[in-house]
């Protein structure tokens, strides 16, 4: 469980929910946990039973889950995760119900592949608007992107957040911005398919990467719609001075996703900015800004 580049603990809460295979509806064991640190939580062998997990934490919660994903823990197997993980970049999962299109936008998300990180309000200013087809739809101050009342048709759909936050918990991710494009309908759960990049590396419990030498991001892409994503190549940037200036990063293909080496930070430097852009073979697009998506370590 990482902090993000605080070193005073904080108390957080993890909830565990063991979901009958044939039921929908479980109740959360709740414990107390310090940010940061290291657990070993130990679960049932019961083939009857798969696992939910969120860790709520100051005025945010995190899901280890996304729409009815669920943990189908084997026995004698191990499994690591990261809770508040660095790089930290925005999500977004429109997702149309009830006669709205719901933003449902996270600029503040975990790295942790198909994790998502509800917003809080505290400390945290936000605009996102969104366009149907050329055409302002509405603007939200809403972190999460706020809802818009439209029908489940397609159309294209483009989708654009900034937000800035200071809070006493995070130096992180200071300064967010993302352009969401598709041309598409809601998929079978109903979202249209927004592309996230998730931005991975070894990080200490503070989030920080070592200073002192190139550091490896992993580079994952997730679809909103539950589809796997065609992504041909990502164009990512790297800033060590908050924006002022950027370097163009190398990107090479991976078994599953894309990898960069960012190179050893200049001295003096403390956060490293990440700019990236990418789009898919269905045609949709993403472009973001994270200002200190993770700090250095010296």
């Amino acid at each position: 469980m990482h902090s993000q580049g605080v070193p005073d603990e904080q108390i957080a809460t993890l909830l565990a929910y063991p979901f009958p295979v044939d039921g929908d509806t479980a109740w959360a064991q709740m414990y107390d946990v310090t940010m940061p640190s290291e657990r070993i939580d130990l679960y049932s062998d019961d083939a009857t039973i798969q696992w939910n997990t969120d860790l709520r934490f100051w005025d945010g919660e995190e899901y280890d889950y996304i729409d009815h994903f669920y943990q189908d823990y084997q026995a004698g197997q191990r499994y690591e995760k990261h809770w508040n993980a660095a790089p930290i970049g925005p999500v977004a999962r429109p997702v149309f119900a009830f006669g709205y299109l719901f933003a449902t936008v996270s600029p503040f998300s975990s790295s942790s592949l198909r994790h998502f990180t509800y917003p809080s309000w505290d400390g945290v200013e936000a605009t996102t608007t969104l366009t149907k087809n050329g055409e302002v739809v509405g603007t939200s101050d809403d972190p999460s992107g706020g809802l818009y009342e439209l029908p489940a048709e397609s159309a294209t759909y483009e989708l654009t957040t900034t937000a800035t936050r200071d809070v006493e918990w995070s130096t992180l991710a200071t300064e967010v911005e993302a352009t969401w494009k598709v041309t598409a309908g809601p998929g079978e759960n109903g979202r249209l398919p927004f592309l996230a990049l998730r931005t991975s590396g070894e990080v200490d419990e503070l989030n920080r990467a070592p200073a002192n030498r190139p550091f490896r991001l992993k580079l994952d892409v997730e679809r909103a719609d539950g589809v796997e994503a065609d992504v041909r190549a990502v164009d990512l940037e790297v800033s060590f001075d908050n924006g002022e200036s950027w370097k163009r990063v190398r990107t090479r293909p991976s078994n599953s996703g894309f990898t960069a080496l960012v190179p050893r930070p200049p001295k003096g430097s403390e956060f490293v900015s990440l700019r990236a852009s990418i789009d898919d073979a269905d045609g949709s697009e993403l472009e973001q800004t994270v200002i200190r998506a993770y700090k250095l370590a010296r």
